[in-house]
């Protein structure tokens, strides 16, 4: 089987060419919109078809189905390779990419494989993972606080990317930006005193 993996771009920039290149047994490629670069894409060919996403049916006592997917640590892989790629491409041109949603795609290698490939595609999304209600009057309340101080305001985006980070399974950023806001907390209490 093979797993593709892509990631949105969420800026704007111009490409040439989308052109794959191939190396052992992963391929590179980019996603065009004409000239416009939409998504960075990695595919893994050799893929054990026991990654494929399957359905369990519902039993009579639960009526529920069941959806069984796993990345097989390609996810964790193909992050690592594109961020080595946009490291070295950032001389250049900036390429940011959302690392936190992207989607997993399933061809077929051979056809024994087509009877066991259920989806063709998955899109992981943690769009609505900090979501939740809150009423009016709070964000009102935020708008009539004092100013706040530029090192606050960085700390606390240090927080809010962990946050993300962590909700999205990417534990080593998320420690990275709460060592960070932590970080700057006992510079506060040191200024105050």
């Amino acid at each position: 089987m093979i797993i593709t993996f892509s990631f949105d771009v969420r800026n704007y920039v111009e490409v040439m060419e989308g052109w794959p290149l191939k190396r052992d047994q992963m391929t590179f490629f980019l996603e065009r919109e004409g000239n416009v670069l939409k998504r960075v894409c990695l595919s893994f060919s050799g893929v054990s078809i026991d990654f494929a996403p399957s359905f369990t049916a519902p039993s009579d006592a639960s009526r529920t189905a069941s959806l069984k997917t796993s990345d097989g640590g390609y996810a964790a892989l193909a992050r690592k390779i594109i961020l080595n790629w946009q490291a070295i491409v950032s001389g250049v041109q900036i390429v940011d990419l959302d690392y936190d949603n992207f989607e997993m795609r399933f061809h077929t290698e051979n056809t024994d494989e087509e009877s066991r490939i259920h989806l063709k595609s998955i899109k992981s999304s943690y769009d609505q993972a900090l979501n939740s209600s809150c009423d009016f009057e709070q964000f009102g309340r935020a708008f009539c606080a004092n100013p706040i101080p530029d090192h606050r305001i960085e700390s606390t985006s240090h927080y809010r990317e962990g946050r993300l980070a962590f909700e999205a399974g990417r534990y080593v950023d998320a420690y990275n930006n709460m060592f960070l806001f932590l970080g700057s907390g006992p510079i506060d209490l040191l200024d105050a005193a």
